[in-house]
């Protein structure tokens, strides 16, 4: 018999079910390639209260995810969701991101109900999933599930790294482009969502994550890696571009890789001028001392600078209702969990 289906409702009790029953998993090694923290329940029971608890984006109803039950009532899988709000010329497009999708090898026959259930869902909700499995990104293809194609990076080193003449260097291969436009007079770096006043609303008719400063700073303070929010602000304290980088520590040298981002200004300038700002004056905008490197990265179907870029697989999926297939969409390569664990 089959593994039962039931909806998470996120109580504390079944929290606290669902954390051991993940750590359990990795540590009879279940997980091809654990992150650091993925054995240790207290670590699961955190990013759950990130994901719920502590999310202003999710609501009391918003689902949080199935759990799959055995006959004996214990848990023997998982499949989980973080609430967050995308937005379309302000009308408000309650969103998914799909995480920890972690079945039993004895129930994996129950993973199509899950499934089937997600895509149920996905009638009333635009689901985002960025599965790092080939298996699973088959599965999503398999029950219509969109997926944009290669993203491609850029480097640009900083003074520890030799500055201009390695951007040079990397611009020579199309890994780098340059980056020479200075903000306007008055304008500031948001070291803190905190720091910002207000936030404009973009109104182009793309959809996108819906931006307030209570969802910046729940996205800057979650995740177990280090990160820093860094907005680039008008003198009255408009939001015109932003990003939040997660630091990675490689051979010794640190680097700043810009996960989420956005340009606000709807005519495309701000961002190069926080980029600039970033480059030119790291220390003065925020960044961790000792960083040597900033990367970032775009999605193949956006605009891209001039220059190639280093390709790089994109694992983004996602699913929109029915009555937003023709909607374009302002995508990030890393809208998902990933940033979140």
């Amino acid at each position: 018999m089959g593994a039962r289906i039931q909806e998470v409702r996120g109580t504390d009790e079944e929290q606290e079910e669902i954390a051991a029953f993940l750590a359990g998993f990795v540590q009879r090694g279940g997980l091809e390639r654990p992150r650091p923290g993925d054995r240790d329940e207290s670590v699961w029971a955190r990013r759950l209260r990130w994901w719920w608890n502590e999310n202003p984006m999710c609501g009391e109803d918003d689902p949080r995810g199935f759990m799959l039950r055995a006959e004996d009532e214990t848990v023997v899988g998982f499949s989980g969701f973080i609430p967050v709000d995308y937005a379309v010329d302000g009308e408000i497009v309650p969103t998914l991101i799909a995480t920890t999708f972690f079945v039993e090898e004895s129930h994996r026959d129950s993973v199509m109900g899950v499934l089937m259930k997600i895509r149920a869902l996905g009638r009333t909700h635009q689901i985002i999933d960025g599965s790092p499995s080939e298996k699973m990104r088959e599965l999503l293809d398999r029950i219509g599930f969109s997926r944009r194609p290669e993203r491609f990076q850029y480097f640009f080193p900083l003074r520890r790294l030799g500055g201009g003449l390695s951007r040079a260097l990397l611009q020579r291969f199309g890994w780098s482009f340059p980056v020479d436009r200075a903000p306007a007079e008055g304008a500031y770096i948001a070291t803190s969502p905190d720091e910002v006043e207000t936030i404009p609303e973009l109104r182009d008719g793309k959809l996108r994550r819906r931006l307030t400063i209570e969802s910046l700073s729940w996205s800057t303070s979650v995740g177990s890696e280090p990160r820093d929010f860094f907005g680039l602000c008008d003198a009255e304290g408009t939001l015109r571009a932003y990003a939040i980088g997660i630091y990675k520590e490689k051979t010794g040298l640190t680097a700043c890789l810009l996960m989420d981002f956005a340009d606000l200004s709807g005519d495309g300038s701000a961002w190069p001028e926080l980029l600039y700002r970033l480059i030119q004056a790291p220390d003065e905008s925020g960044l961790a001392p000792g960083t040597s490197l900033l990367a970032w990265s775009v999605l193949e179907d956006e605009d891209r600078p001039s220059a190639s870029g280093l390709r790089r697989d994109s694992i983004l999926h996602f699913s929109l209702p029915s009555s937003l297939t023709d909607c374009p969409r302002a995508s990030v390569p890393f809208e998902s969990d990933l940033p979140l664990l």
